[in-house]
């Protein structure tokens, strides 16, 4: 029961987060974006799901923190997951640095 009631609060955060997502950008009909626009509206739409992912992870690392009890093995496990976390953060952050400054100037650079 208690497995259950936590994937139904983690599918429900992570529902929520799409919903604001979805708020916030500015949708206009997809026959209007050329192909590089398009794709880096995809990018950035994968780069906020990866980082309401890692969140996710950062509350579920806690949490196992926190309810651990004194168990060690629990602490431990909790620690590696916000371990992981951080890493994977500084990968999605390391990721759009090199998008924003390195691959879109050169994609949106005119040819000719």
């Amino acid at each position: 029961m208690k497995k259950l009631s936590l994937t139904i609060f983690f599918c429900l955060l992570l529902l929520f987060s799409f919903v604001s997502s979805a708020q916030a950008v500015n949708l206009k009909p997809l026959v209007t974006y050329s192909p590089v626009s398009l794709i880096g509206f995809i990018i950035q739409i994968m780069l906020g799901i990866m980082g309401a992912v890692a969140l996710v992870m950062f509350v579920y690392g806690g949490f196992m923190m926190m309810s651990s009890a004194g168990n060690a093995s629990k602490v431990a496990k909790g620690k590696e997951i916000l371990i992981w976390a951080v890493i994977g953060m500084a990968f999605i952050i390391g990721s759009f640095m090199i998008l924003s400054q390195l691959v879109f100037p050169v994609l949106l650079t005119p040819s000719g």
